[in-house]
């Protein structure tokens, strides 16, 4: 048997082969084992389009049961991006009713938007929880630097 050249855990070197990151990879795996246990032929083949397209939006249906991924596809016609777009909605709108803050006008506020569209943060309602003089924090990935949701409503990106 050959000796390997490179030595270390197998995760990061096979995504290092494929080009993805050990998390991507990781992402993209746990994807795969749910297209592998689906038994609907028409949830699996959205899967799988959908992991062809992007491991990111993959991801937001590996928790989600098969019958809402049928309800969400029937939604979006069959579209990923427009899925995606769904899961997103329905993530924000459990949060939202989820969200328990106490009353009251917050100097701080901190938003994680890594896996988010960037156009998501014209849909919160940053008026009624930050004070006039408040900071916002936005955690974002590079692909998400441009915000131009956030120049719509005055909000300095830097």
């Amino acid at each position: 048997m050959p000796q390997l050249k490179e030595t270390g855990r197998t995760r990061e070197i096979v995504a290092e082969k494929v080009g993805m990151s050990p998390r991507s990879y990781e992402d993209a795996r746990k994807v795969v084992e749910k297209i592998d246990e689906e038994e609907d032929p028409e949830v699996r083949a959205f899967l799988e389009e959908t992991l062809n397209k992007s491991v990111n939006a993959a991801t937001k249906f590996i928790d989600i049961p098969s019958d809402t991924i049928k309800d969400v596809i029937d939604q979006a016609s069959g579209d990923t991006k427009n899925a995606c777009a769904i899961i997103n909605k329905i993530d924000n709108e459990g949060l939202r009713s989820k969200a328990s803050l106490p009353d009251g006008k917050f100097q701080v506020l901190y938003i994680d938007l890594a896996n988010q569209n960037g156009n998501d943060l014209a849909q919160l309602p940053l008026q009624d929880v930050g004070s006039q003089d408040s900071v916002l924090f936005i955690w974002v990935t590079p692909q998400k630097m441009k915000l131009p949701a956030a120049e719509q409503r005055g909000i300095l990106v830097v």
